[in-house]
């Protein structure tokens, strides 16, 4: 088999394979292996491995023994901390060759992650279902309503019931705008081809105008792009308005519990991401972080959930809309938090899955 064939086959495995040359220099790592280091081949080609982790003492002391028995060694559960701090449990095996060493890291977390967004997407999406359905059915007899409103007003003109129902008919007004915010992602979708970070840079516009007509604290808007992401088929300004959600929820949640914070928002690629039940070669990731308070863990289940909101004045659809938006791209938003820092990911495929 050719070297260009071998790489493509390590390349749809799971399993994170890392080649080392026998001075402990990089020479290929698999898709798989990128997306875990969050490095790129053409990044990492020819550096030392302890570029990938910031702590390689534990990684070292199994090469050298693999090396000195010069026979395959597997190491299991090895906490190994990442450059992005971020500690992996990983099983390790070691593969000397003449002239190289084969290392495949097996994650532990990422099955988990897998079947923690598998519950999450169908969780989501069947309270999606249910959201819509309710709003469906609430909307009918609320047409009804406005309308005898409307005929109850022409015969109560300039009588003593007529502020009662012009009252009737804003309320009706104002519940209907709220089931349309329920029913608004579900529109027919508008496909182009969409630059991710034209999206970004767009939200992040909105957001700087929004501080600087508040008396917000100061807020720091940074950004960390990966230019190599291609075009991806969306609906621009639904995209728009979902990462806006996301991004507002940010600043609120840091005005209204500290003086300053600071906002980053990363774009990047994952290969080999499964989503719901379907695996992706290529994913967008994109991640807004703040160093807030954090969401507590009793607000975790129902952060998603329509018209469930636990801010002061909150109306509980901004994550709820942002997640159907995303969802309709085939992606999924997740998230994980502690006190000062709060990232939501959210994963868009790059093509067909």
């Amino acid at each position: 088999m050719s070297r260009i064939n071998t790489h493509d086959v390590l390349d749809h495995l799971h399993t994170a394979v890392v080649s080392l040359s026998r001075q402990l220099t990089i020479d290929y790592l698999n898709a798989s292996a990128q997306s875990l280091f969050n490095m790129s081949l053409t990044r990492a080609h020819g550096k030392p491995l302890n570029s990938l982790f910031s702590d390689s003492d534990k990684l070292h002391i199994i090469l050298d023994q693999a090396a000195s028995d010069d026979a395959p060694i597997i190491q299991r559960q090895v906490s190994l901390t990442l450059h992005s701090m971020q500690t992996a449990v990983l099983d390790v095996s070691v593969t000397p060759t003449p002239h190289h060493l084969l290392l495949e890291f097996s994650s532990l977390d990422r099955l988990m992650r897998i079947n923690q967004e598998k519950h999450s997407y169908s969780t989501q999406n069947s309270s999606r279902e249910l959201i819509r359905t309710l709003a469906h059915e609430i909307k009918n007899p609320l047409a009804g309503i406005s309308g005898a409103a409307q005929l109850l007003q022409r015969e109560a003109k300039d009588t003593q019931y007529s502020e009662y129902t012009e009252i009737v008919i804003a309320e009706t007004k104002r519940l209907a705008n709220l089931v349309d915010n329920l029913l608004g992602p579900y529109k027919q979708q508008q496909l182009h081809s969409v630059n991710i970070h034209e999206v970004l840079e767009h939200v992040l516009t909105l957001a700087r105008v929004e501080l600087s007509n508040s008396e917000s604290p100061d807020i720091t808007l940074t950004r960390q792009y990966d230019p190599s992401i291609p075009g991806l088929m969306a609906d621009k300004e639904q995209l728009i308005q979902a990462v806006l959600n996301i991004v507002k929820n940010a600043i609120q949640a840091l005005t209204e519990h500290q003086s300053s914070g600071d906002i980053t928002v990363v774009s990047a690629i994952e290969r080999n991401h499964t989503i719901g039940l379907i695996k992706h070669r290529l994913v967008c990731r994109v991640d807004i972080i703040d160093n807030g308070p954090g969401i507590s863990e009793a607000h975790a289940d129902t952060l998603f959930l329509p018209l469930v909101s636990h801010k002061e004045h909150g109306t509980g659809l901004g994550l709820a809309v942002a997640q159907s938006v995303i969802s309709q791209h085939a992606g999924l938003i997740t998230f994980n938090s502690a006190p000062g820092h709060t990232c939501f990911s959210l994963y868009l495929p790059l093509h067909s899955p």
